[in-house]
């Protein structure tokens, strides 16, 4: 698990396994569409 707070947008290069995020401590108003289409197994 990573920590990583006041974020302002979802962070590039996210693994496409990644089967969780937890963004919610972060500063993240928006989120451009298709942010999440390579994460299938979200």
């Amino acid at each position: 698990t990573v920590k990583v707070k006041r974020l302002a947008s979802v962070p590039a290069g996210i693994p496409t396994t990644t089967r969780g995020l937890h963004l919610h401590t972060n500063q993240i108003t928006k989120l451009e569409p298709g942010v999440f289409d390579s994460l299938t197994a979200l």
